[in-house]
């Protein structure tokens, strides 16, 4: 027996075996009773569970915590204090006679109330106040682009993961499909050569096709299986967990073109908005840390209350007061060069912030480029796939009625067999690729669709 003889007579008997094990429509049969999840549904499901998403969040929470202070900068500060004093002392230099003829020393006991109000209120700080906020504003601006960013990859990711479901699932059909087309082509090949039509080789050949046959199913069902888990890992459920997804999904009709595409993705692109916001950011930051080189002006206003003795509430209008107003201006002029270095660490972060803006820009307009052109591309390999399609099932029809009048041998009609195959999961992965280069143009152009 030659080398190949033995290696199709093994993969015959593996085939099988594993058929035994995992019956080859047992998985289809199954599904029939589960539940449907759409698309949509799944990218729901993981937003709400995605843990990129939830960091996301909370980072708004920090900045709009940041925002509070930086608007709180522009009020004033109130404090105030309440105060008793008692103070016990004895008078030694004097003493008492008591009744009894003892001396007594005298204790004199001294106690006070007291109460003040402060207010304080910067009037002008080198509008570095001002500039803070702004930076602070154009810094949340940066944290929610960058939380749109994060939805938009996450999106992505669940359809990428849907519609590699839907390739694996519709693959797994067109295997089960030629797995039936094997079976009857064994079951015809044994009956002629029963009849004596048809030599023993034709019966080998046809087994050992139906064998690998089988192997394909089951490589077909795992790859499923694996791209279930896969989108139930990022949909956040259990990857053990079964449903339905929905089979009815189309190629979405685009008119999208390079020119367009390029302002989309200019006027809508979270991580070129977030870029961006950062960039005006770093640039408020630079003058609000140039405030520290001009002078400050502070108002302040305190009032006091004191009153001496025991504490009488009719008393308080006529107590001891005390008003006092002031303006403070004040100018720093030696800082050991601290606000030097505040303004050129400011103008470090602005120099960063702007080249890596231009440099995305740059790389933003190739990822819409590539994008497009892939689009174009799935397109052409659509239709192609489509004729491939239908002139393999022309094919494949004539080389049975030629094997069954004799005029073709078994090996023109499992080379069919194999064309038809190809050619009806070439279609598919067009689809998917198709689907694809559709998401991963919205991905740079920065919307979502779904």
């Amino acid at each position: 027996m030659s080398r190949n003889s033995m290696a199709k007579t093994v993969i015959f008997a593996l085939a099988i075996i594993l058929t035994a094990v995992f019956p080859p429509q047992r998985l289809h049969a199954q599904e029939e009773n589960l539940p449907l999840l759409t698309l949509d549904e799944c990218i729901q499901k993981g937003l709400d569970n995605d843990p990129d998403i939830v960091r996301a969040q909370e980072s708004i929470s920090q900045i709009n915590n940041t925002l509070w202070t930086d608007y709180g900068s522009f009020l004033p500060s109130v404090s105030t204090s309440l105060s008793y004093n008692w103070n016990s002392r004895p008078f030694v230099a004097e003493y008492i006679q008591s009744p009894s003829g003892d001396s007594i020393i005298p204790v004199f006991v001294n106690e006070s109330y007291s109460s003040s109000l402060n207010i304080n209120q910067n009037l002008f700080n080198g509008f570095s106040d001002y500039f803070s906020l702004r930076a602070s504003r154009h810094s949340k601006r940066a944290i929610h682009k960058n939380y749109d960013n994060e939805v938009l990859n996450a999106v992505y990711d669940i359809k990428t993961s849907y519609y590699e479901v839907l390739q694996t699932m519709k693959l797994a059909d067109v295997q089960r499909k030629a797995l039936e087309r094997s079976q009857e082509q064994l079951r015809i090949t044994e009956t002629r050569y029963e009849l004596g039509s048809a030599a023993l080789s034709d019966v080998l050949k046809a087994r050992v096709s139906e064998g690998e046959a089988r192997l394909n199913v089951i490589n077909a069902e795992n790859n499923y299986k694996v791209a279930m888990a896969n989108l139930n890992y990022l949909i956040g459920i259990d990857i053990e967990q079964q449903y339905r997804v929905d089979s009815s999904v189309i190629v979405r009709e685009t008119e999208y073109t390079l020119e367009n595409s390029l302002e989309t993705a200019m006027q809508y692109n979270p991580t070129l908005q977030s870029l961006r916001a950062s960039m005006d950011a770093s640039r408020n930051n630079v003058r609000a840390a140039w405030g520290g080189f001009l002078p400050d002006l502070n108002f302040s206003f305190t009032t006091s209350y004191y009153q001496p003795g025991e504490f009488e509430f009719g008393d308080i209008y006529s107590a001891n007061h005390n008003y006092r107003y002031g303006l403070t201006l004040s100018l720093n002029i030696f800082d050991r060069f601290l606000t030097k270095r505040n303004v050129s660490t400011a103008k470090a972060a602005l120099n960063t912030d702007q080249f890596n803006y231009h440099n995305y820009v740059n790389n933003l307009k190739l990822l819409v480029t590539q994008a497009y052109l892939n689009l174009e591309r799935a397109q052409l390999a659509m239709q192609v796939s489509r004729d491939k399609l239908a002139s393999a099932q022309e094919d494949y029809k004539l080389a049975q009625e030629k094997y069954s009048l004799g005029a073709a041998t078994i090996l023109d009609l499992l080379d069919a067999e194999v064309s038809l195959k190809t050619a009806e999961s070439d279609l598919i992965d067009s689809e998917y690729n198709l689907n694809l280069a559709i998401a991963s143009l919205e991905k740079a152009l920065g919307k979502i669709e779904y």
